[in-house]
């Protein structure tokens, strides 16, 4: 990401924060809708009480009570690149490790099992291609984790498409997940104008049956072959 449009995030952001003070709706979010999207962000296959998470763009780090609430047990790091959100969200949660990081220029944190970004990708890019820009991040991020990231998108079917957020052409998405990994999902069911898409790092494949490994012992149960 350039300068020019990582100054635009964060005075947008920054300048939301003045105005609204440390809620969901300084993040652009409708009140409630939050948790709704941190319940998918966790459905990811494979996801255990025990994995690592590392949250980009994770703003005050609601992502982690979140799913302490439903019974998550693993290490927790969140990063952004707004200064204002990471220093609210210390205030909030004492005891999280919140960072100001980002992943194209600074050094990382480690490794994680997962990484999951909640609205971490939606922005347009001025200065750079925002394709070349979301290869680079998803690549970036996967990267960075042992089992495979969980991020969400704006959906291009709509009737309105934000100025200032991406709504990717599909077919161009779906191309940089292949570059990526042999293995994705996309989940369009769940809002009528975003999605999020579960990408894995495990790709093994199980050649008995032509599945991905992670999906042999389902074969198992499944298969009515003598």
């Amino acid at each position: 990401m350039r300068n020019k449009d990582k100054q635009k995030i964060i005075d947008r952001y920054e300048a939301r924060l003045a105005k609204l003070g440390p809620v969901p709706q300084a993040l652009g979010w409708l009140k409630g809708r939050q948790v709704f999207r941190f319940h998918f962000l966790k459905e990811i296959v494979g996801f255990n009480e025990n994995d690592s998470v590392l949250d980009l763009g994770c703003a005050f780090g609601d992502l982690e009570p979140y799913l302490r609430s439903v019974g998550w047990k693993g290490r927790y790091c969140g990063i952004d690149i707004v200064p204002g959100l990471i220093e609210q969200g210390k205030k909030k949660y004492p005891h999280l490790d919140l960072r100001v990081l980002d992943i194209q220029n600074d050094e990382l944190p480690g490794c994680f099992d997962w990484v999951f970004s909640s609205a971490g990708l939606f922005n347009q890019m001025e200065e750079i291609d925002s394709y070349a820009h979301l290869k680079d991040m998803l690549t970036t991020m996967l990267g960075m984790c042992r089992k495979g990231i969980s991020t969400n998108f704006c959906s291009p079917y709509v009737d309105f498409e934000s100025e200032i957020n991406l709504h990717p052409d599909m077919g161009r998405l779906c191309s940089i997940f292949a570059s990526i990994t042999k293995r994705f999902s996309i989940r369009h069911d769940y809002m009528p104008y975003e999605f999020t898409v579960y990408c894995y790092k495990d790709v093994e494949i199980y050649e008995k049956a032509n599945v991905f490994f992670a999906y042999e012992p389902l074969y198992q149960v499944l298969k009515t072959e003598p």
